[in-house]
């Protein structure tokens, strides 16, 4: 998807920018989808990217790459989701920037408002106000979509080369170690999120009729619940480990033998950290938001989340534990 008609001398022009800025303030899941392509770009120019965010994205995703500096957007309204920031004050805080890089999935006015302010040599993004756009396609993986973004500047990158576990702080990563550590040996643990949007939930009775009946056929497994708030889910051999800080959840969740839930940050940490799993979809694409590293199925009927059955999801999950025995061809 790169532009062809970028010639080779363009591209080095654009890689040798000596102020370059990375623009990115979204949700929590839209963070690690983009990590790939952020990290492609924090290498490529060698260090001297700044990068402006959201408050503590930077220690929570960003603590190990190789940037000039972070900016912390200071948010001024949340709309249907898409985040607006403080333009002028950014611009304040940069002052020069000689290449922007817009990786948002929605664009608004104080984005135009970065542009008029700093004048930018270049810009690249996803719309056609950037001197470099991307098109922006219905039916590819966000993932892959936000990675065609550092392809512009160099198409022989590869987004499984950027497409590493999550680098969550250690204290966190070492008490999700222990805390599994402290279960019955030969335990499997899988890690379910049953919150998000409302739209996007799936019934708490679903839930609790399928975990129920997957826990009665294998004695080997732990359910931990992750999440913001607890689930009216209680089975045998199930855990809340819901309420934590959410570097915590996602230490579980990549320390888990496998995930089920919904289409959430947990989902997409769950599949950027190699844990397979099961996704359930209703309002939003699987094929957009779904599992694109790890090994992931995802059940999808129609577009209301009342529509998945119990027994759609038990037999997704059967699958997925036969990818983990090792008895599936």
């Amino acid at each position: 998807m790169a532009d062809p008609e970028l010639g080779l001398i363009a591209r080095q022009e654009l890689r040798r920018a000596a102020n370059p800025l990375a623009l990115f303030c979204n949700g929590i899941g839209d963070h690690i989808l983009t990590l790939p392509a952020i990290r492609a770009l924090a290498e490529m120019l060698g260090g001297r990217l700044t990068l402006a965010c959201l408050p503590g994205a930077r220690e929570l995703f960003f603590a190990d790459l190789p940037l000039a500096g972070v900016c912390e957007l200071r948010t001024t309204s949340v709309e249907n989701g898409v985040i607006s920031f403080d333009a002028d004050d950014l611009a304040a805080r940069v002052t020069h920037c000689d290449l922007l890089v817009y990786l948002n999935r929605a664009v608004t006015d104080c984005v135009g408002r970065v542009q008029e302010l700093l004048v930018p040599e270049a810009s690249v993004g996803l719309f056609p106000q950037f001197d470099y756009a991307v098109p922006f396609r219905r039916g590819v993986h966000a993932a892959d979509l936000a990675f065609e973004i550092p392809r512009i500047l160099d198409p022989s990158l590869t987004i499984d080369s950027f497409a590493q576990p999550l680098g969550l702080p250690p204290e966190y990563r070492l008490a999700a170690k222990q805390f599994r550590a402290l279960l019955p040996p030969g335990t499997r643990v899988m890690a379910v999120h049953t919150e998000t949007a409302r739209d996007k939930m799936w019934p708490i009775g679903c839930f609790q009729a399928a975990l129920s009946a997957f826990l009665e056929r294998h004695p080997e497994f732990w359910i931990l619940l992750v999440g913001e708030h607890e689930p009216a889910l209680k089975a045998p051999r199930m855990l809340s480990c819901c309420g934590v800080e959410l570097p915590m959840s996602l230490a579980i969740v990549s320390e888990a033998s496998c995930f089920l839930g919904v289409d959430s940050c947990l989902l997409h940490a769950a599949d950027l950290c190699g844990v397979p799993g099961v996704g359930l979809f209703g309002p939003t694409s699987p094929e957009e938001f779904g599992f694109r590293f790890s090994s992931g199925v995802h059940v999808r009927s129609g577009e209301t989340m009342q529509a998945i059955s119990e027994a759609d999801v038990l037999h997704a999950l059967e699958g997925v534990t036969a990818v983990l025995a090792g008895t599936q061809p």
